[in-house]
């Protein structure tokens, strides 16, 4: 081989990775987007106790609950690492809040908005997709697809720049 054909083989090889790492984020995104909205009702409602269980458990702690702490150190710790996962898990949710109604406007805008209320049902109020498919009168099929069309989307947005491709 010569100096030229290892260059371009060597080119062509790293392009094909890149590529290839790129497709493997992107579907990466994809099923953090489909997990994130699987459990979306279980986070908001885990979020939404855990703030008030910590709020009350500092306004309710007495001298008596802090002298029987084995370790006040490791106890103080454990609460700002709940706090703090708490908070990331509430702006996690505040941002896919956020993102679900852009995906909204934009189902709208594009005569897909079928596509969002069957996420919506799905994911946010729980329906099943037998459910879904009979109130909007399609085929189970057709759910399936509205809903990878909307995650697709949803993605995108969640995760910025990085999903642009996906939108166009």
């Amino acid at each position: 081989m010569t100096k030229e054909e290892i260059i371009e083989l060597v080119v062509e090889t790293v392009r094909k990775h890149d590529a290839k790492q790129k497709k493997v984020r992107h579907d990466r995104r994809l099923y953090n987007t489909r997990l994130l909205m699987k459990n979306y009702k279980v986070l908001m409602d885990h979020c939404n106790q855990s703030i008030t269980a910590i709020q009350d458990i500092e306004q309710n702690e007495s001298a008596i609950d802090i002298l029987d702490s084995i370790d006040d150190t490791n106890r103080e710790l454990y609460i700002e690492t709940i706090k703090r996962s708490n908070l990331r898990t509430y702006i996690i949710l505040q941002h896919i809040e956020s993102m679900l109604q852009l995906l909204e406007i934009y189902c709208e805008r594009t005569d897909k908005s079928r596509c969002y209320r069957v996420l919506s049902r799905h994911y946010v109020d729980g329906d099943t997709l037998i459910d879904i498919a009979k109130r909007e009168n399609v085929e189970r099929r057709t759910v399936y697809r509205d809903i990878n069309f909307a995650i697709e989307k949803l993605s995108a947005l969640i995760f910025g720049v990085d999903g642009l491709a996906v939108m166009s």
